[in-house]
């Protein structure tokens, strides 16, 4: 039921999500964090897989911070 797939993400999203992960250890193992291939202009980005409440809480928070 929770769980999702971001593509896009930014580095300094992706280490938002992963600060916030860190403050709950028993969300490790609840996602997976792939960097995708480069793209023209963009830097790098990942793909990143949730799941699990919690963890696809935080990621919707990291989403909603950073799409205002």
């Amino acid at each position: 039921m929770y769980e999702k797939t971001y593509s896009g993400v930014s580095l300094i999203e992706i280490n938002y999500f992963r600060l916030l992960v860190a403050q709950y250890p028993e969300l490790s193992g609840t996602y997976d964090a792939t960097i995708e291939p480069d793209a023209p202009g963009k830097g790098d980005t990942y793909t990143v897989a949730v799941s699990g409440q919690r963890t696809y809480d935080l990621m919707q928070r990291v989403f909603s911070d950073a799409n205002g």
